[in-house]
């Protein structure tokens, strides 16, 4: 197997077939002394210097058509930003869809798109949307992945006028990461979405669906000479004061209600910037309390850990470093910190990372083969991360990740290295080989289970033991502009854990292939139809059959921003706790529409034969399903109501075994740009209770912000019961972003 890898890998790094016919796109922005006041009128005299350029490419649904609607763009820079204004014209002016609304909200609007790759590798870049209202949005981009969880300092305005809308940014130099007068130039692309009948999208360049690298599509920013950071540091300082009342017993609606003292907490986070590609960012007493609460899942029948996204800032700078394919690095496991602190940086083609943090009451997970736990250990902990990645070519590199988590008397390591490389266009290898080293905990009354880690000796318990395991994964993808193949092997022996990481499931050798056909359509009503096939294999390290599939389906996407899957197994075959269970029919379907500017629907569901993992398992019949709908009557005011529900019976005699739902309701009303009200209303009749959570916030920007607000839930305690106050939360936090620049 080592041999195989190592010839894919050999193979795989040889150059990437250029594209001779390909057009170079370039802008050479004229540098400026002054600045450009950001006010969505674009009427000062320097933007007379600059040249326009036209977005002259339908991409979507059109392939490289002409565009109904002109657009174009006109860049400039000082020493401090980039200033970018667009001009963007419309036919019907009063179709155009703009809300007012919270940042990173804009996604169903119109809005322009400004993507910069500093260091022209093709590895990472940084996303800015604003839609014709100046709202905000940004991302970070790696390939093909976007991660919305990104936040940065920057500024925009837009202005609705008689012919369309103007658009103006200004994105400050000390937020990008890039090597000072690099001569290769930036990576830049330009977009403009203009969602009517359909998603259309128009692009300054030229866009080839045969080419599957994205960024590879875009031009360059040629000539910005004398861009320097200057030393930059930044203090979030915060307070949060806070007061909960709950029932002294929370089973029992008729204990005692306590309601306890005001507490206050306040903390400090530093960042300092000392290039344009190093920065140290580090946290005393950090608030890492959510105000953006979990949405609730319906987990009941589920035997594995979920996985909730990052929300909390300190982690979220350079988080795209971090990342690898196996979620060897989960920062929600460093639950509670005293202190953290994170070096992030890149000299050249290497990215470097390193992490620290105190955590006062440390999550574990316990992998297994048919369910993992979570467990709340109450322990402290030090968790140290390091990463590196050298990136020889576009959209491919070779790197390593090591994490520790040191207890009083335990320990887990665990590291290894992974790679992804893009060869001959359309191919891609990628994978991983790990090893992880774990003492136990020792305190079975934290955690003590009878189950065996795979075919070992070893207990999942808190009983001291001591062992080691490993993990290796690969994947060969073949991406055209009509063809997706891809085919993976994944084997984690039953004693490899990353308790730093997200990992669930061990004891597994996974076997996975993938073919779908893409076929696009120059229609009125279908755009793009997509036919895939999925079937695997998974066998335990005893050679017990796990999992057998055959899973065949179909995506449609058609007019009125519409899209809908249906799909079916033709073979489902699992054996789960020693039970082999056959036949398990089902049908998958997926709808996605936003057919109107005030209304976007969805709906999901898996409707048919589901195994019931209790001990033993069960056939059932049922159903897994949820459904929302989004309204926005006017332009400051939100409304969706989302319901999720599950139903499962005994096949053999028709029991029922679980049936529930959860019904969820977020509103929010935006005052103007900065100011919001927002109310969450939930209703989960699997433990029958009611939470309400009403906020206000004030965002100056994503760091300096100020929030008040409640939450509360009700909770039925029996069938003769009434719902009662279960607990309350008050609460109001104030955070503050200086900076010395």
């Amino acid at each position: 197997m080592i041999i195989f890898i190592l010839i894919i890998f050999t193979a795989s790094i040889q150059a990437r077939v250029p594209d001779s016919g390909k057009v170079n796109y370039s802008i050479d922005p004229p540098k400026i002394n002054s600045a450009i006041s950001i006010d969505g009128l674009a009427d000062e005299r320097e933007w007379l210097l600059a040249d326009s350029v036209r977005m002259d490419y339908e991409i979507q649904p059109g392939d490289n058509s002409s565009p109904t609607q002109k657009t174009t763009v006109k860049m400039l820079y000082n020493e401090e930003f980039l200033y970018f204004a667009f001009y963007c014209y419309d036919k019907v002016p009063d179709q155009i869809r703009a809300r007012l609304s919270d940042r990173d909200q804009i996604y169903r609007d119109d809005y322009i798109v400004i993507v910069l790759d500093p260091y022209g590798d093709n590895q990472n870049a940084y996303e800015f949307l604003v839609n014709p209202l100046g709202i905000q949005a940004d991302l970070m981009r790696t390939g093909n992945n976007e991660d919305e969880t990104f936040d940065a300092v920057w500024h925009s305005e837009g202005r609705i006028t008689d012919f369309g809308y103007i658009i103006e940014a200004a994105i400050p130099f000390r937020i990008l990461k890039f090597t000072e007068n690099a001569s290769n130039g930036w990576g830049l692309m330009l977009a403009r979405n203009y969602p009517r009948e359909t998603r259309y999208i128009y692009s300054w360049t030229h866009f080839d669906r045969d080419d599957p690298c994205f960024t590879c599509q875009g031009g360059k920013i040629k000539g910005l000479t004398d861009v320097k950071v200057p030393f930059s540091l930044e203090l979030l300082p915060y307070f949060l004061g806070m007061k909960n009342g709950n029932l002294t017993d929370p089973e029992n609606s008729n204990s005692a209600y306590r309601s306890q003292d005001v507490k206050g907490r306040a903390g400090l986070g530093l960042k300092v910037l000392p290039s344009a590609n190093l920065t140290l960012d580090a946290v005393i007493n950090p608030d890492f309390s959510q105000i953006e609460s979990d949405a609730q899942v319906i987990s009941v029948n589920n035997t594995f850990a979920i996985f909730y996204p990052e929300k909390r800032p300190f982690f979220l700078e350079g988080l795209e470093v971090l990342q690898t394919g196996s979620n060897m690095f989960y920062s929600r496991m460093i639950n509670d910190p005293l202190f953290a602190a994170k070096l992030t940086g890149k000299s050249g083609k290497f990215t470097y990372a390193f992490l620290t943090g105190y955590d006062k009451n440390s999550p574990v997970i316990i992998p297994g083969t048919d369910n993992s736990s979570f467990v709340n250990s109450g322990m402290a902990s030090m968790t140290n991360v390091i990463r590196g990645r050298y990136d020889y070519r576009d959209e491919s590199y070779i790197g390593f990740l090591i994490s520790g988590r040191n207890y009083k008397s335990a320990h887990n390591l665990s590291g290894g290295i992974d790679w992804k490389s893009n060869f001959a266009k359309y191919y891609y290898f990628s994978g991983d080989l790990k090893y992880s080293s774990t003492k136990e905990i020792i305190d079975t009354v934290i955690f003590n289970d009878s189950r065996r880690l795979g075919n070992t000796g070893y207990s999942a318990a808190f009983d001291g033991e001591e062992y080691d395991g490993y993990s290796m994964a690969l994947k060969f993808e073949r991406q055209s502009r009509n063809h997706y193949a891809m085919i993976s092997y994944k084997d984690v022996n039953p004693t490899f854990q990353s308790q730093s990481g997200f990992i669930t499931r061990n004891d597994s050798r996974f076997l996975e292939f993938e073919n779908d056909f893409i076929f696009y359509y120059d229609s009125s009503f279908v755009e793009k139809i997509n036919i895939f096939l999925n079937s695997g294999h998974d066998f335990t390290h005893s050679d017990i059959r796990k999992d057998q599939w055959i899973f065949i389906g179909t995506t449609a996407t058609v007019t009125g921003q519409t899209s809908f899957t249906v799909g079916f197994p033709v073979l489902n075959r699992e054996i789960f706790r020693g039970r082999d269970i056959r036949n398990i029919k089902k049908i998958h379907l997926n709808l996605n529409s936003s057919p109107f500017k005030y209304l976007d629907v969805y709906f999901s569901a898996v409707i048919g034969r589901t195994i019931y993992r209790n001990d033993p398992p069960e056939l059932g019949n049922g159903h897994e399903m949820s459904a929302g709908f989004t309204l926005r009557p006017i332009p400051s005011l939100k409304s969706s109501l989302e319901y999720s529900r599950a139903s499962l019976r005994n096949v053999a005699n028709n029991d029922l075994f679980f049936d529930g739902y959860i019904l969820r309701n977020i509103t929010y009303y935006q005052l103007n740009r900065e100011f919001q009200f927002r109310i969450i209303s939930e209703f989960t009749s699997f433990e029958k209770s009611f939470s309400l959570y009403p906020l206000f916030s004030y965002k100056l920007n994503p760091f300096t912000t100020f929030y008040a607000g409640t939450s509360y839930e009700y909770k039925n305690f029996g069938p003769q019961s009434d719902y009662h106050r279960s607990r309350d939360q008050y609460f109001l936090k104030i955070q503050y972003l200086w900076n010395n620049i």
